[in-house]
């Protein structure tokens, strides 16, 4: 595997977007924080060797190319995600490619949509946001930030990172290149973890992708509370779900109920019923218009 070095991507001055409430009455996290010593962490991680896996896209001639995390030598670090899907606020099931991320990815290859500014919100493997990312790079497209962010922090090391590595890579006309790839990422992506309520961005964003984040009434609230945040006024989201989450009580509905709240429409865009088992969606979610009423005197 070639060593890559990389130079640390400078954030632009943020800009105070967050709000100070909560959904509900809630055990924080720990802070969300912004790798910063990206750098080295990328060019230690770049030095190991990588075996991974290609997902076949039909609409696409390249595969996408996905880190083996139960192959990975550097995986075994924090074993948790062995043994659990999901331990709330420990583990937030990053380490898994859920079928509903498969999901979002699939839609978006056959959608082809163009933004400027993506965030992925609880990404794991964000294999959603590597395929724009690609996209992006195959056309040179400017200008492209895109925010990777997931609870965890060996998430991001262990899946997220190497996985916009190798989909960056296989851009390249010379792949190995070190420093064409390096330049890549760093002049595109950001990287982040922690509790997402605490989440600051520089600006709102075009787009925000989630995938399987309303597992529960909370997190479904949550997510709702983040697209009004942080997506702009003409943006819109891609929420990839399961219809239902049996015995928790998330799923769609639940994001509707908390959509009101929040002024958000929501429309299904596509749906998957297979007839033997959940129901899954991806919904498009858009800032509802907010007008004021003038009166014009002649």
């Amino acid at each position: 595997m070639s060593s890559f070095s990389f130079d640390f991507f400078a954030p632009q001055e943020k800009k105070n977007t967050t709000l100070t409430t909560t959904p509900c009455q809630r055990q924080d996290g720990p802070p969300h924080q912004w790798v910063t010593d990206l750098e080295q962490l990328l060019t230690n991680r770049v030095q190991q060797a990588m075996v991974y896996s290609e997902l076949v896209l039909p609409e696409q001639s390249l595969p996408l190319r996905c880190i083996d995390t139960k192959a990975d030598t550097l995986s075994s670090t924090n074993p948790v995600w062995e043994t659990t899907d999901l331990m709330p606020k420990v583990y937030e099931g990053g380490m898994k490619v859920w079928e509903c991320s498969v999901d979002l990815l699939h839609f978006l290859a056959k959608e082809q949509p163009k933004y400027s500014s993506v965030l992925e919100i609880g990404c794991g493997h964000a294999l959603p946001a590597c395929y724009l990312l690609r996209v992006a790079l195959q056309q040179k497209q400017e200008p492209f930030h895109l925010y990777l962010t997931d609870f965890n922090d060996f998430v991001i090391q262990q899946a997220t990172i190497p996985n916009v590595i190798l989909n960056a890579a296989s851009t390249m006309e010379q792949p190995d290149n070190p420093s064409a790839i390096v330049t890549a990422v760093l002049n595109h992506v950001q990287f982040g973890h922690g509790d997402w309520l605490s989440l600051q961005l520089p600006s709102q964003v075009d787009l925000v992708l989630a995938a399987e984040t309303l597992y529960s009434e909370q997190a479904a609230e949550e997510t709702a509370l983040l697209l009004s945040r942080h997506l702009n006024d003409t943006g819109s989201a891609l929420v990839a779900t399961k219809r239902f989450y049996f015995g928790v009580g998330g799923g769609t509905d639940a994001f509707l109920a908390a959509s009101e709240k929040y002024n958000l429409l929501v429309e299904v865009v596509q749906s998957f019923d297979t007839g033997a088992g959940n129901i899954r969606e991806i919904l498009r979610v858009r800032k509802k218009a907010v007008y004021t009423r003038r009166t014009v005197v002649c």
